[in-house]
């Protein structure tokens, strides 16, 4: 089943397009696949959030809280240049 769909650039219709009905079925599918995992990611984020926050509430020395704080960071950039820098030399391919 084909269908025509109007491209409207500035509140104006430029030209008609022909298109086949079947190919929004991807689209549609893609788009709820993305929404649910974007909703996954902010209810796993705010779990990872919330958690973070109660065990730093834990600890009674706010010097030692931002010890943690700077160590957690300093963990996270250390672990992505070393995913980024092996990364590099997983895929290296070599020519011979």
């Amino acid at each position: 089943m084909m269908m025509t769909l109007m491209v409207i650039v500035d509140c104006q219709v430029i030209q008609h397009i022909q298109m086949h009905l079947a190919t929004l079925v991807p689209a549609l599918l893609l788009g709820v696949i993305g929404g649910l995992l974007a909703a996954l990611f902010t209810r796993l984020n705010t779990f990872i959030c919330q958690r973070r926050t109660l065990l730093l509430a834990k600890i009674p020395n706010s010097l030692l809280q931002r010890l943690v704080r700077i160590l957690e960071t300093i963990l996270l950039v250390v672990s992505r240049c070393w995913s980024a820098f092996a990364k590099v030399y997983i895929h290296r391919v070599t020519v011979t």
